[in-house]
């Protein structure tokens, strides 16, 4: 009967409902989705159909991502096994008869976003108990609780869903107020300018109105919103009461205490060896700030005490270590102080002494002074030696100054010291600086002693000196200082050397000469104090041609006194060759001649044969000692060459004859018929020269001789020259 009375209400909305599809159907498509059959389109779902039997069903909120919006008609038509159903908040409309005849259905809430109920939409839902129409709906379609006798159905006072369920008199009208309200907090903690939001619950639910109002006892400590977002706005504590809107007058209570706001930029400020000043930013209400200190041995945080400034002295910190602060601000009320929360820790390197800087070191044969420059925050000074024995550094020394003097030293020896920074407080702690500063240097070797000149020794640009030698150096070191002019210094290799000849002098100049001894090492050069001056003089050029020339005669005569090595070369040349088939003969006589050119080698002053240089210049007439009056002067020239002079004169052959060139005429007669001599004459001879001081260093004699001789009936010829170059390099 019921049924029939529907039935054509069923058939308007089935035609309506056909007419509807076939408008969608050129957009929408038809999914399933489990025991759900959806009518899907770019934007929103609708819920055609429930294929299943669970108890409780929960129908989906999204199909295909797009948002299930609607419930459509006869969706769940006469499910007998539903006994629950839960409806996705974003539904806005339930259609026709959606819900008809599901005899076991109990309960269902409508979300807050649903404006529609269609007509029967839960047409004889004969176990139905309670509904939820919310304020949202605003319009019912006729019959929707139909059949529903044992239904209560509860609304929203002023609402259209009470204007409704008034018009029926099978279906129980109710306002459901709530038994209790909770609060998601009970006890919240927040610093000033931080927030917290708190949720409500209210129970039983549904409720008509689950709203509920929020309010702060203390808005000078905390506000809150209608959302019940709670601002921390000073220090204290505040209760923020919860109060349902339903007029059942339940409420819950939150109690907030606000503490300071967190101290912002927390750094170090000025370090000492024995402070450390902390520094931070001004916290807004705040009483005063209370500073900690970690405990390494406890491993805790300990109170360094409490202070009103923005900044704190730590006189507890000790030179060197490593320190770790924090702070938090706090506030005092009448009832009790408040902290707030502390800053992140911060890790203070306290100053320790710097290394020390510049360190040199200065030596004498037996100490060495060191200096060096101020280390940081150092009160004093540690400085050690190096022992190769121990192969560690022994300290020698401890002072506040900024240098030392390590005593009984060896002469001439090789030195490593350090020097290390320290600070010393005033219990006497004392803390040494991480790093030494190093040097390497050797004492000064022994001082030369016996410096002389080598009297006769003197030449124009050449001094010869001589000295006792300093064993285990490396070489000496000479100085001649002139009266006018750049210093010469020579240096010569070897211990054991005892003498030196300084070149490259200025003639006719008095110098001072001193000489120290040295020791070559990696680390640098270690010299000895200077020796006690000596004097000496260059020899003076000479002022005229004629005295340059005396001196030469003096200097070949004195050739005996030459002590070093020479060397003399003796040298023939045939020119002028004439005669009958005088080309057959000439290479004959040539190579006979030349056979007298050969090298005299000089060691030690003797040649091989132990014969001295003035063996082979002594004139043949046996006379050893030349006179200017045996000399030809006339063509005499002269000339300065800035370290000695050269000279260039002619010697009468008749006079001296300083060379004998000799004919072998057994050579040539072995070659020839028969050979003999006609004559052979010598002419004068020339003589260049260079003497340096009272040597002759290079002396060239040349002397032509004419020959004439026969081989057979033939006449032959030829001019001789004959140029000896004596060469004494002494010296």
């Amino acid at each position: 009967m019921k049924r029939r009375l529907f039935k054509p209400l069923i058939f308007i909305s089935l035609l309506m409902s056909i007419c509807f599809a076939f408008t969608l159907s050129a957009s929408a498509k038809t999914v399933v989705s489990g025991d759900f059959k959806f009518d899907v389109s770019s934007s929103s779902a609708t819920l055609l159909e429930y294929t299943g039997t669970a108890a409780e069903v929960k129908i989906p909120s999204k199909v295909s991502s797009v948002k299930v919006t609607a419930i459509g008609n006869e969706a769940f038509w006469q499910n007998k096994t539903m006994t629950a159903v839960t409806i996705p908040s974003g539904v806005t409309s339930i259609g026709d008869a959606a819900f008809n005849e599901c005899t076991a259905l109990k309960k269902v809430v409508i979300p807050s976003k649903v404006t529609k109920l269609g007509e029967g939409a839960f047409w004889y839902c004969t176990s139905l108990q309670s509904v939820v129409i919310p304020k949202s709906v605003t319009k019912i379609g006729n019959n929707a609780f139909k059949g529903c006798n044992a239904l209560t159905a509860y609304t929203v006072k002023g609402s259209y869903g009470e204007t409704y369920i008034k018009g029926l008199d099978y279906v129980k009208l109710a306002y459901r107020y709530a038994t209790s309200l909770k609060l998601s907090e009970t006890a919240v903690t927040l610093s000033v300018g931080s927030t917290k939001t708190l949720k409500a619950t209210l129970s039983p639910s549904p409720l008509y109105n689950d709203g509920v109002t929020y309010k702060s006892a203390n808005t000078k400590i905390a506000t809150v919103d209608t959302s019940g977002n709670v601002t921390a706005t000073g220090v204290g504590t505040v209760k923020i009461t919860a109060t349902a809107k339903d007029g059942s007058k339940k409420s819950a209570t939150c109690t907030v205490t606000v503490n300071p706001a967190k101290v912002k930029n927390f750094k170090a400020g000025k370090l000492t060896v024995s402070s450390a000043q902390l520094l931070w930013d001004k916290v807004e209400g705040a009483t005063g700030y209370k500073v900690y200190k970690y405990n390494a041995s406890t491993k805790k945080w300990a109170s360094l005490g409490t202070t009103t400034k923005l900044y704190f002295t730590d006189k507890t910190a000790k030179i060197g270590e490593t320190v770790k602060y924090r702070v938090r601000a706090y506030t005092k009320t009448t009832a009790k102080t408040y902290y707030g929360s502390y800053t992140s820790t911060l890790t203070v390197k306290m100053p320790a002494p710097g290394t020390v800087t510049k360190l040199t070191a200065a030596a004498s044969t037996n100490y060495v002074k060191l200096s060096w420059g101020k280390a940081d925050t150092a009160t004093g000074y540690r400085v050690y030696q190096y022992s190769p024995s121990k192969k560690a550094f022994v300290r020698k020394a401890s002072t506040t100054a900024l240098k030392a003097t390590i005593k009984s030293l060896k002469v001439g020896t090789e030195y490593t010291f350090a020097v290390q920074a320290y600070y010393k407080d005033s219990k006497g702690n004392v803390t040494f600086a991480k790093k030494q500063e190093t040097v390497v240097i050797s004492t000064r070797p022994s001082a030369v002693s016996g410096l002389t000149f080598v009297k006769g020794s003197e030449s124009f640009d050449k001094l010869t000196f001589s000295w006792t030698p300093v064993s285990g150096v490396t070489g000496y070191e000479l100085q001649c200082v002139p009266e006018k002019g750049e210093t010469v210094i020579k240096t010569v290799s070897g211990a054991d050397t005892k003498q030196c000849v300084v070149d490259e002098l200025t003639y006719g100049t008095a110098y001072t000469v001193k000489i120290r001894a040295f020791i070559k090492r990696d680390s640098g050069t270690a010299y000895s104090y200077n020796s006690s001056a000596v004097k000496a003089q260059t020899v003076a050029m000479p002022a005229t041609a004629d005295e340059a020339f005396l001196n030469f005669i003096t200097a070949l005569n004195a050739t005996k006194n030459y002590k070093g090595d020479a060397a003399l070369y003796k040298n023939t040349e045939i020119s002028n060759f004439s005669g009958e088939n005088a080309d057959k003969y000439q290479s004959v006589t040539a190579n006979a001649f030349k056979a007298q050119s050969d090298i005299i080698v000089f060691e030690k002053g003797l040649d091989k044969n132990g014969l001295a240089p003035t063996a082979y210049i002594t004139p043949i007439s046996g006379d050893c000692t030349l006179t200017k009056e045996q000399l030809t002067v006339e063509s005499l020239t002269y000339k300065g060459n800035g370290s000695g002079y050269e000279i260039s004169f002619s010697v009468p052959a008749e006079n001296v004859a300083l060379i004998a060139p000799t004919i072998d005429t057994a050579a040539i007669e072995k070659a020839t018929e028969n050979f003999s001599l006609n004559s052979c004459s010598y002419n004068s001879i020339r003589v260049t020269a260079k003497v340096q001081g009272g040597y002759i260093s290079h002396m060239d004699i040349s002397q032509d001789v004419s020959v004439g001789f026969k081989i057979g009936l033939r006449s032959y010829g030829f001019t001789q020259t004959v140029t000896t170059t004596y060469a004494f390099i002494e010296f």
